[in-house]
């Protein structure tokens, strides 16, 4: 993985786990999910030739079960810090739309965003609080319609 500082982006070759790597990644996952009541554990790394131990906090190890658990799965991961500034197609493809859709988003205010010259360019950070905005009130909306078929005893059907 690359990490460009003077472009802001990170470039990285995504390829599909083999089935030994899905087997590595799935038993890792389950090992450190043992561990996840702890603030911080301590995993000793050792390779043929040196060994350390490392202390990972515990944000850190549900990352890291996060990404061992889809790889295991058989998906690619890529990880992108939050500073780091997207297209409006790498935007649109994380929040599951269409650019033109993000485009509206974005004139109607309800995305920051910055114009350099005539390209736009989303923080990481901006995406992350309206797609976790955006959750927040469709689980709202859910909660008033479940309040909603219960008033009404519609949870008979």
């Amino acid at each position: 993985m690359k990490f460009d500082r003077r472009e802001n982006e990170m470039s990285q070759e995504i390829k599909l786990p083999d089935e030994k790597e899905k087997q590595l990644a799935g038993a890792g996952s389950r090992s450190f999910a043992k561990y996840l009541d702890e603030d911080n554990i301590s995993v000793r790394v050792v390779s043929e030739t040196n060994g350390e131990t490392i202390t990972i906090p515990q944000p850190t190890l549900r990352l890291i079960i996060d990404l061992l658990t889809e790889i295991s799965k058989g998906n690619a991961v890529t990880l992108m810090p939050v500073h780091m500034e997207l297209t409006t197609q790498e935007a649109a493809n994380i929040l599951h739309c269409s650019r033109p859709h993000l485009i509206k988003l974005l004139n109607q205010g309800k995305i920051d965003f910055e114009k350099i010259g005539t390209h736009r360019r989303i923080k990481c950070q901006d995406l992350i609080e309206y797609k976790a905005e955006r959750k927040r009130k469709e689980q709202e909306a859910a909660k008033e319609l479940t309040a909603f078929s219960q008033e009404l005893d519609l949870d008979q059907f």
